[in-house]
């Protein structure tokens, strides 16, 4: 992608009151724009880190044979009085009437949905276990909207649901997708805690949320509480395939600020504080909604059973503050690799080098990988541009290009730079780009 033709509408500066270095910078770096209040215009640099990331997560449960599904966002009222939710929920719902005066409302979640539709086409226990899930936009009336996309009204969320023939089953599935949830942000870059947490409006006797740790001084986070070990438990599981390793997480004290106070942990563990922004959460709730919906199947016996469930979100916009909030520097944003916009911005550092830059980006077949800055800026701005928007690798062309064929290459991570010759620098830009890192 050439910059001449990427639309990239940077700011210099933002007002006093986004205080929050995440809302600074996706705003600075052209990646969103606000709308109202908590209603922010995905630009194409922060759509192409959503893409990235969702991509992530659609590969990660085709692994454990999640189906991708779309579901509507505005739902009929009476589904979510059926729950016992509405009222739950309180001024967070948005309810709106058609033109025939039905009753609907905004979506903040879909277990209701997802009930309802299996309701009608699970018949017998040999079509369990089943995951479902989707990758859209939820909306919720935040009291306070505030840090631009890391406490937004509406947001981009996965939410998954799995459906169980009984209570083992439906257990064995939840910590099928706490495994593949950690896998999710092993392969985004980013360090997780996970914390037992409350299940709320969703309901449910057991959920954990998956935190990023942040600094104490944040403006953000959840205190967490946790046991010493777990971080080196968490390390151990990351490297496992085993599902079964993964209930011995629950040996180890974690919880959130309500649980600790409420539940101590003994006084000889050796526990710790830390802060996090919580972007994963995932629920069992049991028969709760196959039972309101009267949603059955057949079991083996030939009895009707209620299926058990459980429900899985990840919050896709939030993370992209969280890991902003972790990933930068006084000069923007250090993008993990894997979810980075582009791979790699190509400098053109010298007016002679503008044909062996456009040799280099021609030259690869992976262009949509690769920024090429073919604008006339001066150098300075340049870099403080690349700086600014994150991209991981960057090939400098100058004077050392046109003299000796050298491409030196620097590492917006660690401002570590080599050299190599060009016909090297196109081969492996060919084969593997992460290998200039």
């Amino acid at each position: 992608m050439k910059l001449s033709n990427f639309y990239l509408p940077l700011l210099k500066d933002v007002t006093e009151q986004n205080t929050l270095v995440s809302h600074k910078l996706t705003l600075r770096a052209g990646m969103v724009r606000s709308i109202a209040s908590g209603l922010y215009a995905w630009l194409p640099m922060g759509q192409r880190v959503i893409n990235n990331i969702t991509q992530i997560i659609n590969q990660e449960m085709a692994s454990i044979h999640s189906h991708e599904t779309c579901m509507p966002i505005i739902q009929p009222l009476e589904l979510w009085n059926t729950s016992n939710r509405f009222e739950s929920y309180g001024k967070e719902i948005v309810k709106i009437q058609d033109r025939r005066n039905s009753n609907l409302l905004f979506a903040p979640t879909h277990e209701e949905i997802f009930t309802v539709i299996t309701k009608n086409d699970l018949k017998s226990y040999k079509q369990l276990p089943l995951f479902l899930h989707q990758i859209s936009c939820k909306f919720r009336d935040e009291i306070r909207p505030r840090f631009g996309i890391m406490r937004s009204r509406e947001f981009i969320m996965k939410d998954g649901y799995s459906f169980d023939i009984n209570e083992k089953k439906s257990i064995e599935s939840y910590y099928v997708m706490m495994k593949s949830y950690f896998s999710i942000f092993k392969k985004i870059g980013i360090d997780i805690i996970i914390a037992e947490s409350r299940s709320g409006p969703i309901g449910g006797s057991m959920s954990h949320e998956f935190l990023v740790k942040i600094p104490d001084n944040k403006l953000v986070g959840d205190a967490i509480y946790y046991e010493k070990q777990l971080l080196d438990k968490i390390q151990e599981l990351n490297n496992s395939s085993n599902i079964q390793d993964m209930i011995t997480i629950q040996k180890y004290y974690s919880a959130i600020e309500e649980i600790y106070q409420e539940q101590p942990p003994m006084q000889y563990l050796p526990i710790q504080k830390c802060h996090g922004i919580e972007v994963g959460h995932i629920f069992h709730f049991g028969d709760k909604y196959t039972k309101c919906f009267n949603a059955t199947v057949k079991n083996s016996q030939g009895q009707d059973i209620y299926p058990y469930m459980g429900s899985y979100g990840i919050g896709v916009s939030r993370l992209v503050a969280a890991i902003i909030e972790v990933h930068h520097d006084e000069k923007g944003i250090k993008w993990p690799y894997h979810i980075a916009p582009f791979k790699a911005i190509i400098l053109v550092l010298h007016k002679e080098a503008y044909d062996i830059a456009q040799k280099i980006y021609n030259s690869t077949n992976v262009i949509d990988d690769i920024l090429l800055d073919d604008t006339q800026d001066t150098n300075g701005t340049k870099f403080a541009r690349a700086d600014l928007i994150g991209i991981p690798i960057q090939l400098l062309i100058g004077k050392n290009t046109i003299q000796n064929n050298k491409v030196e290459i620097r590492t917006r991570s660690s401002g570590k730079i080599t050299e190599l010759h060009i016909d090297d620098v196109i081969h492996i830009l060919n084969s593997d780009i992460k290998k200039l890192l």
